[in-house]
């Protein structure tokens, strides 16, 4: 399926707009283009994705983090120690588009959206925390549905500092992350992290922290110049490839109910995600339910999400994302909002609205 050259522009208008002020040379550019009939006209031979903005800069990102050459380089800080001003890259930008033009609609077409960040953990972990008060602190049975190279699981190796709400975790970890909490409802700290008896991941393309190759898609689909992001990628690739999670190649569609009976009775099953459901098509979305439904006959699943708004039918990255827990039981489930966080995902915020 195609599509027109204003239909990119309105992506790309939409999409700045979303990320004003993250990176000042993605705003140089995306103002260049809308401005450039003839790259737009191109760039509609390009697949019709979710995300067309994510993968069209990542694609270049990409390329440019694998060593193809251009005059491009010099304005990226992520190939390049002491980049140029922002204000002269889009004629280098453009140049590099069009010389690269089959490989970037290649990759737009094939390449998965693996946006993952290590500071999601302290949203996911005051909801991890609930329901481990609700199941008496038992071990925990963690699967998180669309892992990527698994950093929410290591969870337990990061120290959270939640400001007047406390601390908890390894001071001494290799991973600081920090939350600002929102909202009047005080949020309690346990003592310790709750205990995690087993983990497995689950995605269609897991990465592996040792594939230099993987790993560059995953810091393509981040602005060359968002320092902060960056840094904390490859923080959280490093003690990934230090204690690296079990993670199975598949859809949640047909590895969750697998999944799920394998993991020890005795502990409490919690499933997660992170900005994962609007990957899933209406099949594996029913899939995914229908395992649920039928697992909770035998015992009680919870699942903790963290995603973006559904406005019709389509996700909605200019809201905040809803922190929700799911509590399946007996084959039906009870759905509660927790709480919402920044809509970037990258953990700056919670609100939380705790639960009755």
């Amino acid at each position: 399926m195609t599509w027109n050259a204003a239909e990119i522009r309105e992506q790309i208008v939409s999409w700045t707009a979303n990320r004003r002020g993250v990176s000042r040379l993605y705003e140089a550019l995306a103002s260049g283009m809308m401005e450039d009939e003839d790259l737009l006209q191109i760039l509609a031979e390009a697949p019709e994705p979710t995300l067309f903005c994510n993968r069209f800069f990542g694609a270049v990102h990409y390329l440019l983090l694998q060593g193809v050459p251009g005059d491009l380089a010099a304005f990226y800080a992520t190939v390049q120690t002491s980049p140029r001003p922002p204000a002269a890259a889009y004629p280098s930008f453009r140049q590099f588009c069009l010389d690269n033009l089959e490989a970037i609609l290649a990759i737009i077409g094939e390449r998965e959206i693996q946006i993952s960040d290590v500071r999601r953990s302290a949203v996911l972990l005051p909801a991890i925390i609930e329901v481990s008060a609700r199941e008496s602190g038992r071990q925990l049975a963690l699967i998180d549905v669309g892992a990527c190279a698994g950093f929410n699981l290591n969870f337990d190796r990061y120290h959270y500092d939640y400001g007047v709400h406390g601390r908890i975790g390894d001071r001494r970890a290799a991973i600081q992350l920090r939350c600002e909490f929102r909202g009047a409802r005080k949020f309690e700290l346990p003592t310790a992290i709750p205990p995690i008896g087993a983990r497995l991941g689950i995605d269609s393309e897991p990465v592996d922290p040792a594939d230099v190759s993987a790993c560059n898609w995953m810091m393509a689909l981040i602005s060359p110049d968002d320092d902060t992001r960056l840094q904390y990628l490859r923080a959280a690739l490093a003690e990934t490839r230090a204690c690296p999670p079990p993670i199975l190649k598949g859809t949640a569609g047909d590895l969750l109910k697998i999944a799920m009976s394998n993991m020890d009775p005795q502990m409490n099953l919690c499933v997660m995600h992170t900005m994962t459901s609007h990957h899933f098509t209406p099949d594996e979305r029913r899939a995914v339910d229908d395992a649920l439904a039928e697992t909770s006959l035998r015992r009680t699943v919870h699942v903790v999400s963290l995603e973006w708004a559904v406005q019709d039918g389509h996700p909605d990255p200019t809201v905040p994302l809803v922190l929700e827990l799911e509590t399946w039981r007996v084959g039906y489930a009870r759905r509660q909002t927790l709480g919402s966080s920044d809509n970037r995902g990258v953990g700056a915020w919670l609100e939380w609205g705790g639960c009755p």
